[in-house]
C-alpha cells in the first residue's frame, strides 16, 4: 500500500496523575470492568483518562499561555465543535466578534473562534484536542467516539469470539445507553431516534500476540478495523477505518495508556491510495 498525505499528530510522555485502574474495574474508578471483549469499555476508560489528561495538562504545557484555563466552566465554550479554540470571553454574534479585533467570526459554524496569532493559542489549541469531543478524528476524543457507540449496541445484542465472520442486523437506539439523545436523528438514523443496520462483524481473541483481541465491523462500503490490548498494565485501542466510506481512504488512529510508566501517547495517520 502506498501513502500519501499522510498527516502524524503524536503525544507523547504526558504524565498522568494518579493513573491506575485499581483491580478489575475502570480507571475513573467505577465498577465496570474493562475487557478486551467489550471494546465500548476501553473507549470509556480510554476517554475518561483523556480528560484527566485535558485537566492535568496546565502542568504539562508553559503556564502563562494556560493560565486562562483553570477559570473556564464548560469545554464548549471554549472549543467550536470542530476543536478550534474560541474567542475568550465568549462572543455569540458577528458584530461582537468583529469588535474583538483579533477574533474572526466563522460564519458556517457561527462561531466567534481565535486568532492563531493569540498568546493563548497554542495552549488552547493543545486543550480542545484533549478536552472536546468532536464525534470525528478533529479531536483525540471524537476518534474513538463512534467505534465506541457501535461497540456498545453490539455488545446488547452478543458477540461470539470466534473468529467467523456473521451477518447480524444492528440495533442503534438513543435509549439503549450507548448514544446521546439527537446523536442518531442528526446523524445515521436520518431523524429517527433509532434504527437498523446490517453489519458483518469477526470478533476474535488473539492468543501470543501482543493485542488481546481484534474485532472487524463492515457496514456497507465502511469498515471498522479494531484491535485491543487490556494486558501487562497498558490499555491501547487501535482502529483503522473509512468512516465515510471512500474507498482507497482510511484514517489509522490509536491510543495508549501504559499505566506502569504512567505514559500516554496518541497517533493518528490519514492514508489516501
Amino acid at each position: 500500500m502506498t501513502c500519501s498525505n499522510k498527516i502524524i499528530m503524536t503525544l507523547a510522555g504526558l504524565i498522568l496523575a494518579g493513573c491506575s485502574s485499581g483491580g478489575g474495574g475502570s480507571d475513573d474508578g467505577s465498577t465496570t470492568a474493562v475487557l478486551a471483549t467489550k471494546p465500548s469499555t476501553v473507549v470509556t476508560s480510554l476517554s475518561n483518562k483523556i480528560s484527566e489528561v485535558g485537566a492535568n495538562m496546565d502542568s504539562a504545557l508553559n503556564g502563562a499561555s494556560m493560565a486562562s484555563i483553570k477559570t473556564m466552566s464548560t469545554v464548549d465554550t471554549k472549543c467550536g465543535v470542530h476543536g478550534e479554540p474560541l474567542f475568550q470571553p465568549l462572543k455569540t454574534n458577528q458584530t461582537d466578534c468583529d469588535a474583538t479585533m483579533s477574533g474572526y467570526w466563522d460564519s458556517e459554524a457561527s462561531e466567534c473562534k481565535m486568532s492563531s496569532s493569540d498568546a493563548a493559542y497554542t495552549g488552547m489549541k493543545f486543550f480542545c484536542f484533549i478536552a472536546k469531543d468532536t464525534g470525528s478524528p478533529d479531536s483525540l476524543q471524537g476518534a474513538f467516539g463512534l467505534f465506541g457507540n457501535i461497540s456498545c449496541s453490539l455488545e446488547k445484542q452478543g458477540v461470539q469470539w470466534d473468529g467467523v465472520q456473521r451477518t447480524i442486523e444492528m440495533t442503534l437506539s438513543e435509549s439503549n445507553g450507548c448514544f446521546q439523545p439527537g446523536q442518531l436523528s442528526d446523524g445515521p438514523c436520518n431523524g429517527q431516534s433509532s434504527c437498523t443496520m446490517t453489519v458483518d462483524v469477526t470478533a476474535s481473541t488473539l492468543s501470543g500476540q501482543y493485542y488481546d483481541t481484534s474485532l472487524d465491523l463492515e457496514i456497507g462500503t465502511m469498515y471498522y478495523r479494531a484491535k485491543v490490548k487490556v494486558s501487562d498494565g497498558i490499555t491501547e485501542l487501535a482502529v483503522s477505518n473509512n468512516g465515510q466510506g471512500v474507498v482507497d481512504n482510511e484514517d489509522v488512529y490509536s491510543v495508549k495508556l501504559d499505566e506502569t510508566n504512567k505514559r500516554f501517547a496518541y497517533d493518528v495517520q490519514s492514508h489516501v491510495v
